[in-house]
């Protein structure tokens, strides 16, 4: 009785700390996703950055010629550059926090 009893014993704690090891495992790899999906979300926000340029800053330049001519629009020209690149300023800024947050969690 004495010999089985240890081995009940040993195989319990074993099998107790090999529980532990897979759900220190389970943890990493959830917090390693959580960091990804941050890096993610910042790199489709710079992502985003570039799209208000090309959809709304470059045209702005293209029509003054990079602010060399003044067409008659230009007031409305001025508000979309300046719109835009205030966007661009809080797209870039979130996606740096975004990639801060994944650094930290990993």
């Amino acid at each position: 009785m004495g010999p089985n009893l240890n081995i009940k014993w040993g195989h319990a704690a074993l099998s107790k700390s090999s529980d532990r090891i897979e759900s220190g495992f389970d943890n990493r790899v959830a917090q390693r996703r959580s960091s990804f999906w941050f890096a993610f979300a910042g790199f489709v926000l710079e992502l985003a950055t570039l799209g208000v340029f090309f959809t709304w800053t470059y045209p702005a330049n293209r029509a003054t010629h990079n602010w060399t001519v003044a067409p008659a629009n230009w007031e409305q020209l001025r508000m979309q550059w300046e719109y835009s690149h205030a966007v661009n300023a809080l797209l870039a800024f979130a996606a740096l926090c975004s990639v801060i947050v994944a650094a930290l969690k990993d």
